[in-house]
């Protein structure tokens, strides 16, 4: 297994939730790392599509500054 981190802009990525019960898993891979240029076969089972680099890159970096925000807020 690899992390997203390591891998290609455009490479196939498979992503299967860790659990069932949710189908909003999948959804959510779709919003946070799928190329939606490219096909993308999704089921509540799992997602198969082409990596968007950038779009993953600009996910972390709003996670990062919003975690340091929540941070800040919970020292006052």
């Amino acid at each position: 297994m690899t992390t997203l981190s390591k891998c290609d802009n455009g490479e196939t990525l498979a992503f299967f939730p860790p659990s069932w019960g949710n189908e909003q898993y999948p959804l959510y891979a779709v919003l946070l790392f799928c190329d939606l240029d490219k096909a993308v076969v999704h089921t509540n089972g799992g997602v198969i599509c082409k990596f968007d680099k950038a779009k993953w890159q600009r996910f972390v970096e709003l996670s990062k500054k919003n975690q340091q925000k929540n941070q800040q807020e919970g020292g006052k």
